[in-house]
């Protein structure tokens, strides 16, 4: 076999080892339209997918600036907010809360008082003595001063609150030290309150029984009070049977929920934050200050309903009430 055949042959199988194709099939001419087509193709992908990313963009900012928009004037007000510790913002709700609360429940009781009246006075005057309205003035006055002392407390506490900064150290404020305190001497006056409303339910049902009495019904028919068509005694008596309950659930749940708040505030600073013989000194007060606000309260009761006795019964023209017992 001669040179050049060999050479033939290996240049030969080199292309076939190579698998390499002639240029000419590989250009495989393209028409133009389809080219056209899928530019025009391409181009509305891409402009889809900036529409989708701007939109996405868009609503992205919409969202922070909406976030923004929805932050708390405290948020706004304090720069150190996010290291206010949760005992505190659970503290400053719940004194937001408690004020709007004796807001809304002095709001309702005048409301309820004047509409109350105007029956009392108008289609109910037959049936119904107007002298017991007097009974109104009591809880007017507790619900306008429980309004008023969680107000000023609120805002005593929103004003701390807006420039106080826990960052650099578990500071011991002036209306943290206050609400501990409180937290801890709280029953005694919860006590007090709640021993006293019960003996003016008592007393307020004695005088509703005493009532029953002077409108010539039988004392030891004490169901008389309760009978539909005598509203006045009705009224009474239901009204402070319902006042009664809610109070003692009340007392319960106020007392059980102080303890879990102090406890709260003694593991958020983890040391004394107010020495034991204060704490004894603010109950000793608590309990001498409360005993004389309770005799004077229940005397003023007495003392206006005796007022109120003698009024009605001037009313009667001195005629003889004949009272039978059984």
């Amino acid at each position: 076999m001669s040179e050049s055949t060999l050479k033939t042959q290996t240049i030969s199988f080199k292309n076939v080892y190579k698998d390499e194709t002639p240029t000419s099939l590989l250009k495989l001419e393209t028409p133009p339209k389809f080219l056209a087509t899928n530019n025009v193709k391409a181009i509305q992908i891409t402009n889809e997918s900036n529409l989708k990313l701007k939109h996405v963009l868009k609503s992205a900012q919409e969202n922070k600036q909406n976030k923004l928009h929805r932050k708390s004037k405290l948020e706004l007000a304090n720069p150190y907010f996010a290291y206010i510790p949760k005992f505190y913002l659970n503290e400053l709700r719940l004194a937001k809360g408690l004020y709007i609360f004796f807001l809304s429940l002095f709001l309702v009781f005048v409301a309820a008082s004047g509409t109350l009246i105007y029956l009392t006075l108008t289609k109910w005057k037959e049936v119904i003595n107007p002298y017991i309205l007097l009974l109104l003035i009591f809880p007017f006055v507790i619900f306008l001063l429980e309004f008023l002392v969680h107000w000023i407390k609120y805002r005593n506490f929103r004003n701390e609150a807006e420039t106080i900064n826990f960052r650099d150290q578990k500071l011991l404020t002036v209306n943290v030290q206050k609400l501990y305190k409180n937290l801890r001497t709280a029953f005694v006056d919860i006590n007090w309150i709640c021993i006293t409303a019960y003996v003016l339910i008592g007393l307020t049902i004695l005088v509703d029984a005493i009532a029953v009495m002077f409108k010539g019904y039988s004392f030891g028919d004490f169901n008389a009070a309760m009978y539909v068509g005598d509203l006045t005694y009705s009224i009474v008596f239901w009204s402070c049977a319902g006042a009664g309950i809610l109070i003692f659930l009340i007392h319960a749940i106020t007392i059980f929920s102080n303890y879990l708040r102090a406890a709260n505030i003694e593991n958020f600073y983890n040391f004394q934050i107010v020495d034991q013989d204060e704490i004894n000194k603010i109950k000793k007060h608590k309990n001498y200050r409360d005993a004389i606000i309770f005799f004077v309260v229940v005397g003023s009761f007495i003392f206006i309903t005796w007022m109120i006795i003698k009024i009605v019964s001037s009313k009667l023209g001195g005629k003889k009430t004949t009272v039978v017992v059984k």
